[in-house]
């Protein structure tokens, strides 16, 4: 009779097996059987005695909370007020909330210096906004370098000038013609990666909002004051408490 090759391929005849005790068959089990045995707990495979391991939750341990500061500018803007041109590129900067755990964050910030000019008006919308932001799960690491793509929506204040310059040809300081304030909405979309705690990022939004403006009688007119902005930016992420570490021997 031929036994397993973890049995070193030992050949018993009948001669053997009547000699068996009871001691020396527990020994051989156990000298054929614990190569399986050990074999299975470290490749996590299908065989007896072997420690299914499951996905673990997040201790809350490991919990980081953090507050991420940015800013940047939009090479890209578009006003919804039709036949408007584009004068200066917009500048934001922002401020944002969350954790490492949670792919919902909560940021504040201020879009200014945005002008758009049709003819001899020049408007100029500066928006400061509030707004949830959701990160798409399969993108929330902690590791080193991570991308993170996510949705915004959220509300926005605004405050528009329209102000005339009489002669373009003259050097003289624009005159404010009108002014306006409101509330609106803010969406966007946008992308960023991180390298430790420095972050990139493109982010698509668009400002939505409506004024009315008196241009050239006393009537007032109404004027769209959003815009749809591409902003490029950069930040940074600082941590408000480290992690809970154990103690290692």
């Amino acid at each position: 009779l031929r036994v397993s090759r973890s049995c070193l391929l030992t050949i018993i005849d009948e001669r053997t097996l009547m000699k068996v005790t009871p001691g020396f068959a527990v020994r051989w089990i156990v000298i054929c059987f614990l190569p399986i045995i050990s074999f299975g707990q470290v490749t996590n495979g299908p065989f007896l005695f072997t420690k299914m391991h499951k996905k673990e939750p997040v201790p809350a341990s490991q919990k980081i909370v953090f507050i991420e500061v940015g800013g940047g500018m939009a090479p890209w803007y578009d006003s919804d007020q039709r036949r408007m041109n584009n004068l200066t590129l917009p500048v934001q900067g922002f401020i944002e909330y969350g954790t490492t755990t949670s792919p919902w964050r909560l940021a504040a910030g201020i879009t200014t210096r945005t002008q758009f000019q049709q003819k001899n008006f020049v408007l100029q919308p500066r928006h400061v906004f509030l707004y949830g932001k959701y990160v798409l799960p399969p993108f929330v690491h902690s590791s080193t370098q991570f991308t993170e793509v996510y949705g915004l929506a959220g509300v926005q204040g605004w405050r528009a000038n329209l102000s005339e310059q009489p002669d373009p040809d003259q050097l003289t300081p624009n005159l404010i013609a009108e002014r306006d304030q409101g509330i609106g909405a803010m969406v966007g979309v946008g992308g960023r990666y991180y390298f430790r705690s420095l972050g990139i990022g493109a982010q698509l939004q668009r400002f939505i909002g409506q004024g009315k403006f008196a241009v050239g009688g006393d009537d007032k007119v109404n004027a769209r004051v959003g815009s749809s902005q591409l902003v490029l930016s950069l930040s940074y992420r600082f941590g408000l408490f480290d992690p809970v570490r154990c103690p290692t021997f």
